[in-house]
């Protein structure tokens, strides 16, 4: 199975204010998903299969080293993207870490309040 592109997945309406805030030099456009794993949090253990987009439920904080280790074990299993709650910039260490790796790092957009 060859998976969807992310980058039509990025240009599709629904998808308009997802943000990517890391990508390997080959840009996120070339990354392929393959399947949609999820995990609670930063400490969670990752298990998913080689091209998964891995969704991370709650946010934690991106200053802590546990961002670093969820974007390390999620590498180690072959996972091809993170989507992490928040807008928040991923820290310049983060950034590199994810780069290095080939993980392409991505953040939803705010939900509008109901009305």
């Amino acid at each position: 199975m060859s998976g969807l592109a992310l980058g039509a997945l990025l240009h599709h309406p629904d998808w308009d204010g997802v943000r990517v805030l890391a990508a390997p030099a080959t840009g996120a456009g070339a990354v392929s998903v393959r399947d949609v794993r999820t995990v609670a949090d930063l400490r969670a253990d990752v298990s998913c299969s080689p091209g998964s987009l891995l969704a991370v439920g709650l946010s934690g904080d991106r200053e802590d080293w546990h961002l670093d280790a969820l974007l390390r074990r999620a590498a180690a299993a072959d996972a091809a993207v993170v989507l992490l709650p928040g807008h928040d910039p991923l820290r310049l260490a983060s950034r590199l870490l994810a780069e290095r790796v080939r993980l392409t790092v991505l953040a939803p957009p705010i939900p509008s309040p109901p009305r």
